[in-house]
């Protein structure tokens, strides 16, 4: 992903949380992430432990509350 691009994605993906509430959002990014990822995915080679980490990372209270630190685990989650 562009890093020009980051930002806006993190935002409206956070926005989209807080509208959509942790449930949704959660078993929407369980479905893109451990079940229905491309294999040309950047995260399509790592192990279920470590994405379901990164998961719960990304879900929590501190990521809810904090647009720059949800925006921080998805860059570093994007990097190769």
């Amino acid at each position: 992903m562009p890093p020009d691009l980051i930002m806006p994605i993190a935002s409206t993906l956070h926005f989209t949380w807080t509208w959509v509430g942790t449930a949704r959002m959660s078993a929407w990014l369980q479905a893109s992430i451990m079940d229905c990822a491309p294999a040309s995915a950047p995260w399509a080679g790592q192990k279920a432990d470590s994405k379901a980490a990164f998961l719960q990372d990304l879900l929590s209270q501190d990521a809810e509350c904090d647009v720059g630190r949800f925006k921080r685990l998805i860059k570093v989650w994007q990097q190769p």
